[in-house]
């Protein structure tokens, strides 16, 4: 899928040209160009914005013990998009590695901010108690964002980041995004065994020796690396975090070992495909791949609803 993405879109590019421009790319060609210059960044930041946001919700879902958590969902990436509304109101000429600390540090006060309602509640860290504060929360910061970007006439610059889109990708979001998804990744993994036994139940986990906190701690700095690494570069995409890990876990089981690293290929997998058809639906234009997303993950949520017969 990352080689059709690099070939697909509103110019077509053949296989053999696309093979002599990754093995001897010759600037005089706009083939070549148009590969190494656009086509090629663009696909990189796909695969690893893909696999960041799934492996994020399947984090955020062993941690909190919810199945419907996502970082959409929950509030984490409308918290970072609140935080580049404001960094681009206050400061219009910031580079992007500002508007990066400023996601991830919106992503924080966002995850901070959902745990800690929800540990003020009758029912600590329920299920539906963390839906309804992430509800909430991601209402308030995009009402806050709209209200920001209108207020500092930067509408155009903040829509961009809650439309979801890859269009601007370049280099320099490749060479940033890559090591702190690779960081988050690594965390993901750490407490992958944990996790596990801490979807057993808490006294099960307590028992075998290890530390829910520091298990939690350690999943909500991985979501925060990885959810706000890829709001950073791509604004807010939904539904990938939250029906890529149900998805997996029809096909691997509930062992997180196999979950991140699944939800990862399959993260980039998605992201990849609706990149692709973002620009091939109605090309030249380009239609927003969050909006890609949501058609192709409300149904997917649906059925794994229906089929296990829980209700939303």
């Amino acid at each position: 899928m990352f080689l059709v993405s690099i070939g697909l879109g509103a110019i077509p590019i053949p296989l053999d040209v696309m093979i002599d421009a990754l093995l001897s790319f010759q600037p005089d060609k706009i083939e070549h160009q148009l590969i190494w210059e656009v086509r090629l960044p663009r696909a990189l930041v796909a695969l690893f914005v893909g696999a960041a946001l799934a492996v994020a919700g399947a984090i955020m879902q062993g941690v909190t013990q919810n199945a419907l958590a996502d970082p959409s969902i929950i509030g984490v990436t409308h918290g970072a998009g609140l935080a580049i509304a404001i960094c681009l109101a206050v400061l219009s000429s910031g580079s992007y590695w500002m508007l990066l600390c400023w996601s991830f540090v919106g992503a924080a006060v966002a995850s901070t901010m959902v745990l800690a309602f929800s540990s003020i509640s009758k029912e600590r860290f329920s299920p539906i108690t963390i839906t309804l504060a992430g509800v909430a929360l991601s209402t308030l910061f995009s009402a806050l964002s709209t209200g920001i970007a209108l207020y500092f006439q930067v509408a155009q610059d903040v829509s961009f980041w809650f439309s979801g889109g890859l269009s601007g990708s370049k280099w320099e979001h490749v060479y940033i995004l890559i090591p702190i998804v690779l960081i988050g990744f690594i965390l993901s993994l750490w407490i992958s065994h944990p996790l596990t036994l801490l979807s057993l139940g808490e006294d099960v986990s307590t028992g075998l020796g290890h530390s829910n906190y520091t298990t939690r701690m350690i999943g909500l700095t991985s979501v925060i690396l990885l959810s706000g690494a890829a709001v950073s570069v791509a604004g807010t995409i939904s539904f990938i975090g939250l029906i890529i890990p149900h998805i997996v876990r029809l096909l691997v089981g509930n062992d997180y070992r196999w979950i991140v690293p699944s939800s990862a290929i399959a993260g980039a997998f998605l992201l990849l495909s609706a990149d692709i058809l973002a620009r091939i639906i109605n090309a030249p234009f380009e239609t927003p791949v969050s909006a890609i997303t949501s058609v192709l993950g409300v149904p997917i949520l649906l059925h794994l609803a229906r089929r296990r017969r829980r209700s939303i």
